[in-house]
């Protein structure tokens, strides 16, 4: 990594009584390889001992907010609005970075300034069980969405495209990123597993609204079909076939 390029990121984290998961999502940020990182836990009101878990790390945590929200998206919101940093990631309370995550995103960001996201792999799991590594690129997002555990994006795109579309309860995610894909925004790929992911969240248990949103995003962005659904699943079963 090019040592004299050190820019601000900022990681938020989003939780609602997420006590049995959220201490190895905090150390999974405080550890980074890479340390000049501003991090942001933005609390629904949890009554199950989460916040005597963040209080732990009081002195890593550069931003802490804990009141009712109006969901997921309305927390990332005001954590994206808190933030200093020229990138920004979101890692939520089920879910942990790779250690070396956001060195290898800085780096990455140090030769593409431009860029307004940057996007990697994720391993999927199953009540801790390894199911899966999840790859996508972003000419794949007529049929998926890209691993938002680990996608970074800049300060400066949120700011151009906006923030997170609180119509969509499931799939504002998606929406985002649709919304930058379609304004010819710069998306850059990393080829490495950046997060890991815990099935069981919100898109897992509302699939059926989650379906509805994204067809919904689909063509209100008009999303090209750049990669067929055959050669998609092609793709799924290498990455399988690969584990």
């Amino acid at each position: 990594m090019n040592n004299t390029f050190y820019p601000l990121v900022s990681i938020i984290t989003v939780c609602y009584n997420s006590a049995k998961t959220i201490e190895q999502t905090i150390l999974s940020v405080v550890h980074q390889t890479y340390s000049n990182i501003e991090y942001i836990i933005i609390d629904g009101g949890s009554t199950d001992g989460t916040l005597d878990i963040i209080e732990k790390y009081s002195d890593r945590i550069a931003y802490f907010i804990t009141e009712p929200d109006n969901g997921i998206y309305d927390a990332m919101n005001k954590g994206v609005r808190a933030a200093n940093g020229e990138m920004i990631g979101i890692i939520n309370s089920d879910d942990w970075y790779e250690l070396s995550a956001i060195e290898k995103i800085v780096d990455i960001y140090s030769k593409n300034r431009m860029v307004d996201v940057i996007h990697g792999g994720i391993r999927m799991y199953d009540n801790e069980k390894y199911l899966t590594t999840y790859c996508p690129k972003i000419k794949q997002l007529n049929l998926c969405m890209i691993p938002h555990p680990a996608c970074f994006v800049t300060k400066a795109a949120y700011t151009k495209y906006g923030n997170y579309n609180l119509k969509y309860k499931i799939a504002a995610d998606y929406e985002l990123m649709a919304r930058i894909y379609s304004s010819n925004g710069s998306f850059v790929f990393c080829n490495k597993i950046l997060a890991n992911l815990r099935m069981g969240g919100t898109s897992d248990l509302h699939k059926t609204q989650g379906g509805k949103e994204s067809e919904e995003i689909k063509g209100l962005y008009k999303l090209n079909y750049q990669i067929s659904l055959q050669k998609h699943l092609k793709i799924k079963l290498k990455m399988i076939l690969k584990i």
